[in-house]
């Protein structure tokens, strides 16, 4: 059965990835408009109608921004922790309120016939932040995403350690971060340990991915100021050994990650 794993949208402008396997699509996150998020589906040969679940990673607008346009004439269910759901960052909630599977922080769901999802906790500034883990029954295949923390978690550690495939996210440059121009707080918020994790954070622990048997590594939710693609990825690659193929997410096009 045939599976493909693609980003559509990274970034603070907005995030959505979209994994294809066999006739089971869904979504992490629709943080971009619903005219983008069906653009971009159809782009790699899908379409709205095709998706079978959402699940959102946390409550932060450039993670749900097309989420209730997207879903709430479709009534497309919506995986999502209960604290999400109740800081939604408009008035969402009663739109998608149908819509909403909510869940505690940890959960597992199993969407289609084969595929496993399991939930585990990052370290980032909102109510409740997320990543997942999805576990293919039939090619024991697996994939995990995360994205928007501030440190490597034991839970992320745990559950992104061993997957074949990982997103995961490279945000800034220190350097060019302190440099930049972004006020003091913003900048402590951004280096902080509920923030988001630098190309050396990143750097490091894709270097643990690779060792635990990862083969394809995607860098991602890059900051268009505090970062660019060739240094991200260039910081990231002379940490590993060559094992695992090294990608970085566009902001707004579709980028492959795997297809087995």
């Amino acid at each position: 059965m045939k599976t493909q794993i693609f980003s559509l949208f990274s970034g603070s402008s907005g995030n959505c990835t979209l994994v294809r396997h066999g006739g089971t699509e869904l979504l992490i996150d629709a943080g971009v408009s619903c005219r983008a998020i069906c653009s971009s589906l159809r782009a790699v040969g899908s379409a709205p109608e095709n998706i079978s679940a959402i699940f959102v990673t946390h409550e932060h607008i450039d993670h749900v921004r097309g989420l209730d346009v997207f879903c709430k004439n479709r009534k497309i269910p919506v995986h999502i922790t209960r604290p999400s759901a109740e800081n939604l960052p408009y008035a969402a909630g009663t739109a998608l309120c149908d819509c909403f599977v909510m869940h505690n922080i940890l959960f597992s769901e199993n969407v289609g016939d084969d595929i496993s999802i399991h939930s585990f906790a990052v370290s980032h500034d909102s109510v409740c932040s997320v990543g997942y883990r999805l576990d293919f029954a039939d090619t024991g295949e697996s994939f995990a995403l995360a994205t928007d923390t501030g440190y490597v978690t034991d839970g992320m550690c745990s559950a992104m350690c061993g997957a074949d495939y990982c997103v995961l996210e490279a945000n800034y440059d220190e350097s060019m971060l302190m440099c930049g121009p972004y006020p003091y707080p913003l900048k402590w918020r951004i280096l902080s340990s509920s923030g988001h994790l630098s190309n050396i954070d990143s750097a490091d622990f894709a270097a643990e991915l690779e060792a635990s048997g990862t083969k394809g590594i995607m860098l991602a939710h890059l900051s268009r100021e505090n970062n660019y693609p060739p240094l991200a990825e260039r910081t990231v690659a002379a940490k590993l050994c060559g094992e695992a193929r090294l990608t970085v997410a566009a902001p707004s096009e579709p980028v492959l990650l795997a297809e087995f």
